[in-house]
């Protein structure tokens, strides 16, 4: 399976005629035949339903129009990755943490960052769970206790086994994330 498949495959979806998929696609009307029998024998589904000209999809093609659709999108977004990534630019961080620590830590931090920053997704764990989240893939964590060895398999450096920091607040009342309005 292509993705060049796929696209042509919602393009004739959407737009319901191969000549229309066709022109939109600036290829010529066998192609899309071509990459739609292709995908059809790569699935081993029958994605549409001819009437004359118009296409209609059939239940397997009905299922299979969302996962398309998700795995088109997910290869775009690959690609735009890629290149920041190629370019040095870091898009997006993961950040686990224990509710108030995210509330009262790293919210008033994330409120700081501008557009061109990159996107910051936090995500609320039990802070006993936070060295487990980390272990499972998320880029970092911040947690009030040390990770137990085990927490980080085969981890040698000095520096990534413990980073003490320390946190600077201004003066004043803290405001929860969960109380702000935008």
């Amino acid at each position: 399976m292509e993705l060049r498949h796929l696209r042509c495959f919602l393009t004739v979806a959407q737009l319901g005629t191969v000549t229309a998929a066709a022109d939109q696609l600036h290829i010529a009307q066998p192609a899309v035949s071509r990459q739609i029998q292709r995908l059809e024998r790569d699935l081993g589904v029958t994605l549409f339903r001819r009437n004359g000209h118009r296409l209609s999809l059939t239940d397997a093609g009905r299922h299979t129009l969302d996962l398309a659709h998700d795995l088109l999108t997910r290869a775009d977004r690959l690609t735009t990755v890629a290149g920041q990534l190629a370019d040095g630019q870091l898009t997006r961080i993961t950040c686990v943490a224990a509710p108030t620590t995210l509330d009262y830590v790293l919210a008033p931090f994330v409120a700081t960052l501008n557009d061109d920053d990159p996107f910051i997704a936090v995500v609320s764990v039990l802070g006993d769970e936070v060295h487990e989240a980390v272990a499972a893939g998320h880029d970092f964590g911040i947690a009030a206790n040390m990770p137990p060895r085990a927490a980080l398999p085969g981890n040698t450096s000095p520096a990534c086994r413990s980073t003490p920091t320390s946190t600077r607040a201004t003066p004043g009342p803290a405001t929860p994330a969960s109380h702000w309005t935008s």
